[in-house]
C-alpha cells in the first residue's frame, strides 16, 4: 500500500501505523526485516520518503524519519551518505522561519539528528572528521546565529552536540566549537528548555547532558 499509493496523506497514515507495530517489541525485528527486504528488491522507498521536502511534503518525511530511527542503529539501508544528504537540504531550508511549513523542517531535523546521536558514532567515521567539518556542524552553527525557540530546533542542536561530544571524551570539533560564546549560550538555552519540557524524551536528553 505503501508503495501503491500517491496519495500523502494516506502514506503518513500507514507510515504511522507501521511506527506504532515497530514499537512492539515483540514485532519490531519482523516489521524491520521486512522493510529491509523491500528495500533491497525494490527502489529505497523510505530512504526516498526520508529525503523528501518538508515544505513541500508536511509530515511526510518526519513520518519516515520516525520508523527509520524506530527499525534501530544496525539497519542495513542507514549509511552517513543519507544522513549527511538530509542534513544538507535542511540546513539550505533553516533560514525559511516565515514559511508556513517550517514547523516540519525544524521537526525533520530534531529525527535525523536524534538518528546521527544513536546511529553514527564519530569513531567509526572518516578520519576526515578531524580535518574538515562535517555537514552537521554547520547545521549547528546556523542553528547558533538564527536563535530559533523551539523544542524541536533545541533537541536537534543538543543531539548533534552529543554526537560531536562523544558521550564523554571531547573531539577536536567540540573543543572548537566551545570556544565559541554563542555557541555556548544557545546550548544552555537549549538544555535548559528541555529541562522543563513536558515532553518525557525531550527532558530525558537534556538530564543525560
Amino acid at each position: 500500500m505503501l508503495r501503491s499509493s500517491d496519495d500523502d496523506a494516506m502514506r503518513s497514515i500507514i507510515l504511522q501505523m507501521i511506527s506504532t507495530l515497530a514499537e512492539n517489541e515483540s514485532l519490531t525485528q519482523i516489521v524491520k526485516n521486512k522493510i529491509e527486504e523491500d528495500e533491497q528488491t525494490n527502489f529505497n522507498l523510505l530512504v526516498n520518503l526520508i529525503q523528501k521536502d518538508p515544505l513541500r511534503y508536511r509530515s511526510l518525511p518526519s513520518l519516515a524519519c520516525q520508523l527509520w530511527m524506530l527499525l534501530g542503529q544496525d539497519s542495513q539501508f542507514i549509511t552517513t551518505e543519507i544522513v549527511d544528504n538530509v542534513f544538507t537540504s535542511l540546513t539550505k531550508q533553516l533560514n525559511k522561519t516565515g514559511d508556513k511549513n517550517i514547523f516540519f523542517v525544524f521537526e525533520k531535523l530534531r529525527m535525523v539528528s536524534d538518528i546521527l546521536r544513536l546511529s553514527i558514532s564519530p569513531s567509526n567515521a572518516s578520519t576526515q572528521i578531524e580535518v574538515k567539518n562535517p555537514i552537521w556542524v554547520t547545521t549547528l552553527n546556523l542553528l547558533t546565529e538564527l536563535q530559533v525557540i523551539s523544542e524541536p530546533i533545541y533537541y536537534a542542536f543538543c543531539a548533534i552536540h552529543c554526537h560531536i561530544s562523544h558521550k564523554i571524551q571531547s573531539t577536536p570539533i567540540e573543543q572548537e566549537l566551545i570556544k565559541n560564546h554563542s555557541y555556548i549560550k544557545f546550548l544552555k538555552q537549549s538544555v535548559a528548555a528541555l529541562l522543563s519540557s513536558e515532553n518525557v524524551r525531550f527532558k530525558l536528553l537534556a538530564l543525560g547532558m
